[in-house]
């Protein structure tokens, strides 16, 4: 009886804390996805779905739910772009699952066995400029864990068994839905970096363990960012931003300087570090709270900086230049990876 007594307590605090954000939400994955469909042929595409037929979950999620007069296979590939997120254990009082929006549910091993979390991001570290003398990263308790995998070891793992013809299909049908999802992942900004300071001196691991106020709501500064295009994995709106993202001129190919030479997948994280710096953590000057402090109840509302004026428009300008740099480049890696005998 104790047992089951401290079980429930320990399944009672759990739902009362608030979950970290892992990655951009369905709808920023989701358009990414959208905008490489985009520029994927006929041939491509039909192969995609095809080879997205053998994935073990196919049925069960990234062929559910299709919407009246979607392309099934349109539909999977985007499906694809959250399946990682999907896969994840059920957290105790979770709402939402990564593409369906219901309630999270137990899941079982045939489910999260597939669950990598060391996969969706690398924390570089980055010090603020101006406690570069009193915080050194390596000293700290995170420097003295094993070396983890992380995206980028993840992305050439998984590209190299999608590219793999002789693998079984199922192996690189699910190895397709981890090149689609980490591509996006290692475009938001937060997913390369962690935020060293006098008040952070583990490290923020992305904007997680820091929240801002944003019309009058706390939030974790990672939350924002990843939903920064909005919250809707509908069809309808995950179309509306691919559209908005592929007409903008100032999004077009010739204008994203980043696609000139093809970088690898390191650049592409040192990319999403720099703007990081920039522009999430303003070079330091983002004034935040502890999230931890707020979600203890031990600061309240007031007590957490509101986000500076222009944050908001920087922050979803460079969202949407990063969601079509990871649509171009997954479509890339597609293409590569996926040659389709003509």
């Amino acid at each position: 009886m104790r047992q089951v007594l401290v079980i429930l307590l320990v399944v009672a605090v759990l739902m009362s804390l608030p979950q970290p954000a892992q990655a951009w939400n369905e709808a920023g994955h989701m358009t990414a996805a959208a905008v490489a469909w985009q520029q994927l042929d006929e041939a491509q595409r039909r192969q995609v779905g095809e080879l997205l037929k053998q994935h073990p979950h196919y049925e069960k999620f990234l062929a559910a739910r299709v919407p009246d007069g979607v392309d099934v296979n349109e539909w999977a590939f985007l499906r694809a772009a959250v399946w990682p997120d999907w896969v994840r254990p059920a957290r105790p009082g979770g709402g939402g699952g990564a593409g369906g929006g219901e309630a999270e549910v137990f899941k079982g091993p045939e489910i999260t066995s597939y669950h990598r979390g060391d996969w969706h991001y690398i924390d570089k570290p980055w010090v603020v400029p101006q406690d570069v003398k009193k915080v050194d990263p390596a000293t700290r308790p995170a420097a003295t864990r094993p070396v983890r995998e992380n995206v980028l070891s993840a992305l050439k793992a998984n590209a190299k068994i999608l590219a793999d013809a002789s693998a079984k299909p199922a192996d690189r049908a699910v190895a397709l839905c981890w090149v689609n999802h980490l591509v996006g992942d290692v475009h938001q900004p937060l997913h390369a970096i962690s935020m060293y300071s006098q008040e952070y001196p583990d490290g923020d691991r992305g904007g997680n363990a820091d929240v801002i106020r944003a019309d009058g709501n706390v939030i974790r500064v990672h939350s924002y960012w990843d939903g920064i295009l909005g919250n809707s994995d509908a069809h309808d709106a995950v179309e509306f931003l691919a559209d908005g993202i592929l007409t903008d001129p100032q999004l077009a190919r010739p204008k994203l300087h980043e696609l000139a030479e093809r970088p690898a997948f390191a650049q592409w994280a040192d990319e999403s570090y720099r703007w990081a710096i920039a522009l999430a953590y303003l070079n330091g000057r983002l004034r935040t709270a502890h999230a931890d402090a707020y979600y203890d109840k031990r600061i309240n509302d007031a007590d957490v900086p509101p986000v500076p004026h222009s944050y908001y428009a920087n922050a979803r300008d460079l969202s949407r230049r990063r969601i079509a740099l990871a649509g171009y480049r997954l479509a890339e890696q597609i293409t590569t990876l996926m040659p389709v005998s003509r």
